[in-house]
């Protein structure tokens, strides 16, 4: 027996919120939460601009004990969820919790983690937990209390998408009945940021509106940034029979792999295409049915042409239909935690009904002539929104949600 599978909690931090409300708020108001970076230890790293998360939202969140043996992953992970299981009204009782699982996907786990312990040769006993991709799902499931299966999908990128489809997958064919799902990264630790400007994939000048541009042709790269998004997912029958309040339902998920480069995506587009492909057949719909794309849209020339590319190949004929939109223009680029914050954001706007823009566009590539939404959202009745997200060495990942 298979089983419907629905959203009945968010939680999230990122440049531009605290909590799914505020980013809400200001994902429908175009604000930028690209700004000068505040880190102290910053002076040798060749960027200026990042999507940083203020630091007084962990410390009102957290212990300081938690804050200090743990990476700004885990510290994000953990405050997201604790706001998805109170958004989701699970209290004990209300769940088994050896049928609830966990998968929080990181790519860099705690990069500041390292940079601190082997700069100043400070390897202590948290050293090993605090750096690990693991972390943030592990302490998750501890302050969930939950039992089930608990896994670190890394696939770069594209990673938080691939754990609210595994997630969803899990409940689908009933091993689980709860899972906690989502994305949680910092890419502002200073090697990790020397690594991508080694790479020329960062944005390196100083100009606000001109940072995170995706698909305009101006654009010259990603901003790093960091964050967290977390939902609480659910086999229908256990949200229903509970009274739960459900946002929305999980209609379809696609994946492939480009299997071409250690970080360019396939030029063509091919394999991000099949992904979307798949997650329309797995939501049994055609594309005329999908009214918007919440893109992935980093700003790296490759990137963008590819998507655009894909979504062509994909959509045929209609590939112009979908509304399509990239919030990394407002909160850089943060990795897995991207993948689930847009995410979020899809369910928001099915939801609502609105749609939110990509700022600061200026001149959009004509290589990537979809349908963008530029610089003001616009409210359109949804009915299925795709959520793309891609990541170095071909990952690709589609994730389908419709109203129940």
């Amino acid at each position: 027996m298979e089983h419907r599978v629905v959203i009945t909690g968010m939680g999230a931090v990122s440049p531009i919120g605290g909590n799914v409300k505020e980013i809400w708020q200001n994902c429908k108001a175009g604000f930028c939460g690209i700004a000068p970076f505040q880190n102290p230890e910053s002076d040798d790293i060749p960027v200026s601009l990042v999507g940083e998360v203020d630091n007084r939202i962990p410390e009102e969140k957290l212990e300081k004990r938690d804050i200090r043996f743990a990476s700004r992953a885990t510290s994000f992970a953990r405050i997201a969820a604790k706001e998805a299981l109170a958004d989701a009204n699970l209290s004990e009782g209300t769940f088994d919790p050896e049928r609830m699982g966990v998968m929080i996907s990181s790519s860099i786990g705690g990069g500041e983690v390292l940079d601190k312990g082997i700069s100043n040769n400070q390897i202590g006993p948290f050293f090993v937990p605090g750096s690990a991709v693991h972390s943030p799902s592990a302490m998750v499931a501890m302050d969930a209390g939950a039992h089930g299966i608990n896994l670190a999908p890394v696939s770069a990128c594209a990673g938080g998408a691939n754990a609210i489809g595994e997630a969803y997958l899990r409940i689908r064919f009933g091993m689980e009945d709860v899972m906690i799902a989502g994305g949680a990264d910092s890419a502002l630790s200073r090697n990790v940021i020397k690594g991508f400007a080694a790479m020329r994939a960062l944005y390196t000048g100083d100009d606000v509106s001109r940072s995170s541009i995706p698909f305009d042709a101006e654009r010259r790269g990603f901003v790093p940034g960091e964050g967290a998004a977390v939902l609480v997912l659910e086999s229908l029958e256990h949200a229903l029979q509970r009274g739960a309040h459900i946002y929305a339902e999980i209609a379809g998920y696609g994946y492939s792999n480009d299997a071409n480069h250690q970080t360019a995506p396939r030029e063509d587009g091919r394999y991000a295409a099949i992904a979307m492909k798949r997650a329309m057949q797995d939501a049994n719909i055609s594309p005329d049915r999908i009214t918007h794309i919440n893109a992935h849209g980093t700003g790296t020339r490759l990137n963008d042409q590819a998507e655009c590319l894909a979504i062509k190949e994909a959509f045929g004929e209609d590939y112009r239909k979908p509304y399509v939109t990239s919030i990394k223009s407002m909160t850089g680029h943060m990795l897995s935690a991207s993948a689930a914050l847009e995410a979020v954001v899809s369910v928001k706007t099915l939801e609502e009904g609105f749609i939110v823009p990509t700022i600061h566009l200026k001149s959009q590539d004509e290589k990537c002539d979809v349908n963008l939404v530029q610089n003001e959202g616009i409210a359109v009745k949804t009915d299925y929104v795709m959520s793309n997200s891609f990541g170095f060495g071909g990952f690709n990942a589609v994730l389908i949600f419709t109203k129940k």
